[in-house]
């Protein structure tokens, strides 16, 4: 019995031993790759997926209701034109048919169906990332009292594989700073504050000041996941314009309509200008407001109405707000100077 307890010692000293000789060699290779600080979430490649399959369940849905309603819009429209699609033939604004026949005069012109359709349904699409216009060749049939449409895509759909939750892929964390060009053509250091909404309707403009002394410390709390807070744009103040969120995508800003908004951080103390000795000596807080709040620095607000401007190019704005604790800045003007 001693020989085989000693046995048994010496076996699983020896496992243990090469247990940890494994650790260390993966330390190592870890180490030599750089790849020692990524943080990997378990499943999160699988969760990825789900989300891409979640993506492309919500868009097909969202095809076939904007068919639907494009189908019944070319029908609707092609019944108002006697079936007619050249609406140059009409005599003032109608088909003229003959009495007791079903000919119109002009003589009848089979209808171009799928190119109604399809400018029905790219009115309905335009706005989504994934769907691409003039895309179906379409057939359609009668079957007793329903005319059955069938659209074939002439180019597959595409939805690539996308991120969840704080949104940035944690095997990418290392560049997490780096500086690229956003699509939107700005200097873009992405925050992982941001999360993804498919075919996000954007109608407001939201600004507030960011209660930091430099830029450098707005940066670097919008980069940082625990404080889940970002803005899709940070201005200095230079004026400079840093992009931190892709306009497409939500940021975190803590309002309960931040799904429709595109949000502009301005650095700036805010009332903490009160407590700052610099602030103090160079009275740069404007009282005027009931309390102490530190005023922006003209680039900040030249650079903002030509940030405005831009931002109205590409989304149908509606509103421009600010937000409570930003009095110091003079919103009516920033509206008339944007409109």
């Amino acid at each position: 019995m001693c020989t085989m307890r000693k046995k048994g010692l010496v076996m699983i000293g020896f496992t243990v031993f090469i247990f940890v000789l494994m650790l260390i060699a993966s330390w190592y290779l870890a180490l030599s790759s750089g790849t020692l600080g990524n943080v990997v979430t378990i499943g999160r490649d699988q969760l990825q997926l789900v989300k891409s399959y979640q993506e492309a369940e919500e868009t097909l849905l969202y095809l076939d209701m904007a068919a639907q309603e494009a189908a019944a819009d070319t029908l609707y429209e092609l019944a108002k034109n006697g079936m007619e699609t050249d609406k140059k033939r009409n005599y003032a604004g109608y088909t003229i048919w003959y009495d007791g026949a079903s000919e119109s005069f002009p003589e009848f012109k089979d209808t171009d169906l799928t190119e109604r359709f399809n400018d029905n349904l790219d009115g309905y699409i335009e706005d989504t990332h994934y769907l691409p216009k003039s895309n179906y060749d379409i057939q359609y049939h009668q079957e007793g009292d329903y005319l059955i449409i069938t659209g074939s895509p002439k180019k597959p759909l595409e939805i690539p594989l996308t991120t969840f939750g704080y949104g940035v892929d944690l095997s990418q964390k290392k560049n997490l700073a780096a500086t690229t060009r956003s699509p939107e053509g700005y200097d873009l250091i992405q925050s992982p504050n941001y999360y993804h909404r498919y075919n996000r309707k954007i109608t407001d403009i939201i600004i507030f000041g960011s209660g930091d002394r430099t830029f450098e410390e707005t940066k670097s709390r919008y980069l940082d996941e625990k404080s889940k807070q970002s803005a899709h744009y940070v201005i200095a103040r230079n004026g400079s314009i840093t992009q931190m969120v892709l306009e497409r995508d939500m940021a975190w800003g803590g309002q309960k309509d931040d799904d429709m908004t595109i949000s502009i951080s301005l650095v700036n103390l805010l009332s903490r200008c009160a407590v700052s000795a610099t602030c103090k000596a160079s009275s740069c807080c404007k009282t005027c407001t009931g309390g102490c709040f530190e005023e922006y620095d003209p680039m900040q607000i030249k650079a903002l109405i030509s940030l405005i401007k831009d931002i109205k190019k590409r989304n149908k704005i509606v509103d421009i707000k600010s937000g409570p604790d930003n009095p110091a800045l003079d919103l009516d003007a920033i509206k008339t100077l944007t409109k």
